[in-house]
């Protein structure tokens, strides 16, 4: 559990290289764009859009009209 009773499993969390990987490793929802390293994408659960393909904004917009 994190800080203030959130639950890995609600949190979602975008990145793309070797700084995010404990992130990515810690949330239940954790996405990665098409383009990131491989060290990152072996980490993230999700596979998602480049950035060039506005991959985590049109997650996001997924997320917020859907739900996780």
């Amino acid at each position: 559990m994190f800080k203030h009773g959130i639950k890995p499993e609600e949190v979602a969390a975008f990145g793309d290289g070797g700084n995010d990987r404990k992130m990515l490793e810690l949330a239940g929802h954790s996405y990665t764009v098409a383009n990131a390293s491989d060290e990152i994408k072996k980490v993230a659960r999700y596979i998602i859009q480049s950035n060039a393909r506005d991959g985590v904004l049109n997650t996001i917009e997924n997320i917020l009209e859907r739900g996780i």
